[in-house]
This record gives C-alpha cells, structure tokens and sequence, in this order.
C-alpha cells in the first residue's frame, strides 16, 4: 500500500493488505488468524484520521526509534482510539 509506505524501520501489520497471525507454541504453530479485514478497518481510521497514527508524528529520534520496533502493538494497533 503505497499511501503509508516509509522508507524506514520495520513495516507494521496494519499497513498490508492481506494479514495472517501466527501463534506459536514452543516453536511449533498452533492457531493462524486471517487478520486481513480487522485491519483493513483500523488502517481505513487511521487514513481518515479516526485514529492517530501509531508511529505518532515523524521526524526525531523517538519516532526513529518506534518505526525500528516490532512490538505487537505497533503492528496490530486496537481499533480503539483510547487505547492508543
């Protein structure tokens, strides 16, 4: 998706189109998750600005330092704006 391409960091989940969570048990898969549409509809927020973007504003070092990050909740934002 080419309108929240960055050129920087670590790309998170609710930025691609088609998203499938793993969950993993001692190394071995135990459960996928098509997560594609729940995120689809918290990326349509962030776009419209429903939602503040995760990365928060760009430029500086905190937000270097965040876009460097594969924390879950970077990747798979709540689709609730208190909870960001």
């Amino acid at each position: 998706m080419q309108a929240a391409y960055v050129h920087m960091g670590f790309h998170p989940a609710w930025k691609f189109q088609e998203v499938v969570e793993l969950v993993a048990d001692r190394g071995e898969v135990t459960a996928t998750r098509d997560r594609s549409a729940e995120l689809a509809a918290i990326r349509q927020r962030i776009q419209n600005g429903d939602l503040p973007d995760p990365d928060g504003p760009r430029g500086g070092k905190r937000w270097i330092d965040r876009t460097f990050t594969l924390g879950y909740d970077r990747s798979i934002p709540p689709d609730d704006a208190g909870s960001l």
